[in-house]
């Protein structure tokens, strides 16, 4: 599962298309409002969030990729973007490590929506239940075949994770080397991979077995174990969501003309 389990907090708690929905007016208006100060509010406020929710553990991983893009990019855009002009910084004195103003600008304007996009967007589908979220989806008018195979699509790469955990903890103890140098490394890749394919092949083909006996393609409707409800704040959430993108729609149409 994406979804913290045995968790009972605010944003676990909120409706899944909630979440959706308000990540996608946030991350609109993070586009289209290209503000320093909105940016980092958003970034902040995400940050708290995910801090009081027990996840910066997991996020750190997040920043330390956010910041190895981060480098890269002012590198690439500060010395290296054709519309370079106005010179900032000389590094090494007679060669062309030059950081200019242009591309850093650029830089600083890319980099301000990208760590937004990462705090609201792991917020919202780590606190997802991914069993109510194809209720939801459902609930929506989603035929329940497509939500079944959306819902179980994000569900693969946990599962394989954790199947590959197993598997190279089987191969460990039959003396497989699987740490040490690439050639070390490429060697243990086949008798790694090749269980892991075997088994997940095995389980797609117990569960068509399992889906069919329950009945998954009869024509009737379908009932659901878990009834996901709207909290009370749902709605405020929603509302002030696609008010922030709608705003920022319009902010980017007045500045166009």
């Amino acid at each position: 599962m994406l979804q913290i389990k045995d968790k009972n907090t605010f944003f676990t708690r909120l409706y899944p298309m909630t979440k959706i929905w308000a990540s996608l007016g946030i991350v609109m208006g993070i586009f289209l409002f290209t503000n320093y100060y909105i940016s980092t509010i958003v970034f902040v406020l995400a940050m708290v969030a995910i801090l009081i929710e027990g996840m910066l553990k997991e996020f750190k991983v997040i920043l330390i990729a956010g910041l190895l893009i981060g480098v890269s990019l002012f590198l690439i855009q500060g010395i290296l973007n054709p519309i370079n002009e106005t010179v900032v910084w000389n590094v090494i004195p007679g060669t062309d490590i030059t950081f200019y103003k242009e591309g850093l600008i650029v830089a600083v304007n890319v980099y301000s929506r990208i760590m937004p996009l990462f705090g609201v967007l792991f917020l919202a589908i780590r606190t997802i239940n991914m069993t109510e979220f194809g209720v939801s989806l459902n609930k929506a008018g989603l035929p329940y075949k497509v939500g079944f195979v959306l819902t179980s699509t994000f569900q693969i790469i946990p599962v394989f994770n954790r199947e590959m955990h197993h598997i190279i903890n089987a191969q460990k103890s039959r003396g497989l080397e699987t740490d040490g140098n690439l050639l070390s490394r490429m060697k243990a890749f086949i008798p790694i991979m090749v269980p892991l394919i075997s088994n997940s092949l095995m389980k797609v083909q117990n569960q068509v077995i399992a889906l069919e006996s329950k009945g998954f393609n009869a024509n009737i409707k379908k009932t659901h174990f878990r009834n996901p409800e709207r909290t009370k704040y749902d709605r405020y959430i929603v509302i002030f969501s696609a008010l922030f993108g709608f705003a920022g729609l319009i902010y980017r149409i007045m500045i166009s003309t």
